[in-house]
């Protein structure tokens, strides 16, 4: 076996145990008992429209996500950057601070198609300013109909 294959197996194990790690510390902080009373004391209509909700959230984040990185000149399908939005969602959850999977989509499309971070860094930080400019439109709306406290 030569060296760089032995690397990636290593480096796979480490991925694998790096995940049961956090697996196993996050349900050890988690009452499973507490969790299945919630499941099955809510309404499965409410679970259906939260699912649902969500859904229609990532893909239209992954599309706006998508439009930056096509105005940096990236020639990225639709089902390859939502898997990417995906990865990118899982490492926010994963590493403390919320950028994390910024930091990933970063790392990996520098890698796979040999731009540069600065263009990359910059389409990643519009999105996230849109995606904020979007909160404070739709706060904004809300508000107007908010009665007086």
């Amino acid at each position: 076996m030569d060296k760089k294959k032995g690397l990636k197996i290593a480096k796979n194990i480490a991925k694998i145990v790096v995940t049961v790690g956090a697996l196993y510390w996050v349900f050890s902080k988690v009452s499973l008992k507490d969790l299945k009373e919630a499941v099955i004391n809510s309404n499965p209509l409410y679970l259906f429209f939260a699912l649902v909700a969500y859904s229609i959230s990532i893909f239209i984040s992954s599309s706006r996500l998508l439009t930056f990185l096509k105005a940096i000149g990236l020639d990225v399908t639709e089902k390859y950057n939502l898997k990417l939005y995906q990865l990118g969602l899982f490492y926010n959850l994963i590493l403390p601070g919320g950028v994390g999977g910024d930091g990933y989509k970063i790392f990996f499309l520098r890698k796979r198609f040999n731009i540069k971070g600065r263009k990359l860094f910059t389409a990643l930080f519009l999105d996230r300013l849109s995606g904020l400019w979007a909160l404070c439109l739709i706060i904004a709306a809300l508000v107007t109909y908010m009665p007086q406290l």
